[in-house]
């Protein structure tokens, strides 16, 4: 990846990264402030994509500048790259649900799998979209499968993310990403997640089946990310690969490692491991296997 490249996905990173910041409620005292200010990081967003890529409201610098970096970074790298402004829309969309789940007081924020497929679209997937014309330079990437891929690759990231933190969520947000209808298929309610977490009980069969099941559709995912890698340029496949294959270690670690428990256990990959897979992920991306 070349310097004009890395500077470009780092820009999408860094908008990202302060996105997250507001939806997580860093200087917001109340979901509808955190509403307020995503919806004004849209009017940002729409001024960093135009043809001057100018972020001033009316040429001039808020006394407020929050967001006002990371939007004239993005501006920069959706110039040069000519990057879809769809995904970073879409992306603000999904931090939305977040805000609005917890303005309404939901525990279980989502009903169905459908509806958590919609979330992870839009707070990881389009990450895929937002980076294919930074990674996959001189393809089509208005391709179908080529976007597919990309969009599977980003969903994977967070599903791992989230089956990783169930945890963490309940304790820390009082959140469950799990859908509700998940729950009620394998038998499990938000008060044995309580009290599994609280180590007050084990962890149940059925949790287990249920983090199994889980852990085998995020696989799948994986699996259609992994594909599109060999259309990429081959100067990008060695990093989206470790991105990849690090990020599905901790998938697999959830279970191998953790036995599971993802409640008071917080599944990671250790430097040492990290440094032992990269020969082989380096072989795979330079021969495509």
């Amino acid at each position: 990846m070349g310097q004009a490249e890395a500077e470009a996905v780092w820009s999408v990173y860094f908008w990202c990264r302060d996105l997250d910041e507001v939806a997580d409620g860093a200087g917001f005292s109340s979901p509808k402030d955190r509403a307020t200010e995503l919806e004004r990081r849209k009017a940002l967003l729409a001024r960093a994509f135009s043809s001057t890529g100018d972020v001033r409201p009316e040429g001039k610098v808020w006394k407020d500048d929050s967001g006002l970096a990371s939007a004239l970074s993005l501006g920069l790298a959706a110039q040069r790259f000519r990057l879809e402004v769809e995904p970073f829309q879409d992306m603000i969309d999904g931090m939305l649900m977040d805000v609005q789940a917890e303005a309404k007081g939901q525990q279980v924020l989502y009903a169905t799998a459908d509806e958590l497929d919609v979330y992870c679209y839009r707070v990881a997937g389009t990450v895929g979209l937002m980076t294919l014309p930074v990674v996959a330079q001189g393809l089509d990437t208005k391709d179908p499968e080529l976007r597919a891929r990309a969009k599977a690759l980003g969903e994977a990231f967070q599903l791992t993310n989230i089956l990783r933190d169930v945890g963490e969520d309940l304790r820390l947000r009082g959140r469950v990403y799990l859908p509700q209808e998940t729950l009620d298929r394998f038998g499990v309610s938000v008060d044995d997640l309580q009290r599994m977490a609280k180590g007050e009980t084990p962890l149940s069969d059925n949790y287990k089946s249920l983090l199994r099941h889980e852990i085998q559709r995020n696989l799948e995912r994986y699996t259609v990310g992994e594909s599109g890698i060999p259309m990429l340029p081959w100067t990008m496949r060695f990093p989206v690969r470790v991105a990849l294959e690090l990020y599905r270690e901790i998938l697999v670690s959830i279970e191998e490692k953790s036995g599971l428990d993802n409640l008071s256990k917080r599944a990671f990959v250790g430097t040492l491991e990290k440094i032992s897979l990269l020969p082989g992920i380096l072989l795979r991306a330079l021969f495509a296997v």
